[in-house]
């Protein structure tokens, strides 16, 4: 083990403040409001008379420098470091929300069956994997009418892979006749020409492509052989075709040298990117591919040096109660069964099929999508008492449960990447030219 794993990360906490220590420096965090600031030992002890032991403006100008003291002083009013506001506004505020939520997105899995086999597949899709049982383009419309009907603005096309779909560009043309904003997920094995590619484009409002390398060796361990090739060259073809790109990169230990060439690559080229380690949903449960601890080390501090380089670090007064599922978005996939979650097709999550129910009933009535509003951080047993849960908001809820076997569990090892990453983007905030690392 590492220090990281032994590294105690709170060093004091009382009532809404919890204080860390980072690079020299102390991060004191209203994990309430999720506010916080940076100051350094000697700041720091201003602030700990001022909130921990109570000694008050006049008694610290005494004993501190006095301009020192005002502008810690005014930097706690600033972040409102001392309010005491507890969380059950902020909980009967999200219940409230929640019942009447409009999903922002959708995803339509209009097919379980890929021409790839990638070894960490979610939904385990694959060559053999049938479309028997697929919704007919009459059924799908529904699907897509119902979607819309909801109030949801975006539905995203993924799979398996969508293509294999032969009425996949009637159904995308449909979806923008009813207004909605189309989005969709494929690993570009069938964007093979100009023509399809300018209509694609035209017709979606971003489209993500799944390259785990810019080296073909390593993409093909992932995906398979020849799917490199293809995969670029669906970039190269939607690129001349002015589509809206997006890059999924999944890193096993077959790629984990990718990030940083990968990242500058979509910089170049004006196109977005998410990056993730395999996890152990479908296919990742084998875990032969996943990385381990001093792996997933690297992966952090990579990402962690990457995400600073562009700006994007955690928020000040920004609340995550909960990971989305269910809420904010939610799957249908290719035999029209419903689930909150696209990573969560599994039957102790089923909600209904559309053939049975309307789309609206499924979503505001069943079971299975109450339960999954009613999963927020301050129900979950050991994320409520965490002072980074409205930072983190429990993780992704479909990997705890992969990793638990409990949908309300919580996998602690991970706790330790996610706990010093949000130390270091929160010391980042006030510290931007610094290097940082896990």
């Amino acid at each position: 083990m590492t220090a990281l794993a032994n590294k105690k990360v709170v060093v004091k906490r009382k009532g809404n403040i919890a204080v860390y220590s980072n690079k020299g420096d102390y991060i004191i965090h209203n994990f309430i409001l999720n506010s916080w600031v940076v100051l350094n030992p000697e700041e720091y002890e201003v602030a700990n008379d001022y909130l921990f032991n109570a000694v008050s403006q006049i008694e610290l100008s005494e004993k501190y420098n006095g301009v020192v003291v005002n502008k810690i002083l005014n930097l706690i009013k600033l972040y409102k470091i001392n309010s005491e506001k507890n969380n059950e506004e902020l909980i009967s505020n999200f219940t409230d929300t929640a019942k009447k939520n409009i999903p922002s997105a959708v995803y339509f899995v209009t097919t379980y069956k890929c021409n790839l086999s990638c070894i960490y597949c979610y939904a385990e899709s694959g060559p053999n994997r049938s479309m028997k049982e697929d919704l007919t383009t009459d059924e799908a419309k529904k699907v897509i009418l119902d979607i819309k009907g909801l109030g949801t603005k975006t539905i995203v096309f993924t799979g398996g892979e969508a293509f294999l779909r032969k009425d996949l560009m009637q159904l995308i043309e449909y979806s923008n006749e009813v207004g909605l904003e189309v989005k969709m997920i494929t690993n570009g094995s069938f964007i093979t020409n100009v023509d399809i590619a300018k209509k694609l484009s035209s017709l979606t409002k971003l489209i993500t492509i799944s390259v785990d390398s810019l080296k073909e060796g390593q993409h093909d361990k992932n995906r398979g052989r020849g799917s490199w090739k293809k995969a670029m060259k669906a970039i190269q073809l939607l690129m001349e075709a002015g589509g809206k790109l997006k890059i999924n990169q999944t890193i096993t230990t077959n790629n984990l040298d990718s990030i940083d060439d990968m990242i500058q690559y979509t910089l170049k080229n004006n196109m977005n990117i998410v990056v993730v380690p395999a996890s152990s949903l479908g296919r990742g449960k084998q875990n032969a591919y996943e990385l381990n601890y001093a792996q997933r080390l690297e992966f952090e501090n990579t990402i962690l040096r990457n995400r600073h380089d562009q700006g994007q670090i955690a928020k000040q007064f920004s609340i995550q109660q909960h990971c989305g599922h269910g809420l904010s978005e939610f799957s249908v996939d290719s035999r029209g069964n419903v689930y909150p979650c696209k990573l969560m097709h599994d039957n102790s999550f089923y909600a209904g099929n559309i053939k049975e129910q309307s789309l609206s009933n499924i979503y505001y009535q069943s079971d299975s999508f109450q339960e999954s509003r009613d999963r927020h951080v301050d129900n979950l047993p050991i994320c409520k008492g965490c002072s980074f849960k409205y930072l983190c908001g429990g993780g992704c809820r479909a990997i705890q449960w992969s990793e638990t076997s409990k949908i309300t569990g919580t996998n602690t090892h991970e706790c330790v990447f996610i706990k010093a990453t949000f130390v270091n983007q929160m010391w980042r905030y006030f510290r931007p030219k610094m290097e940082v690392t896990v």
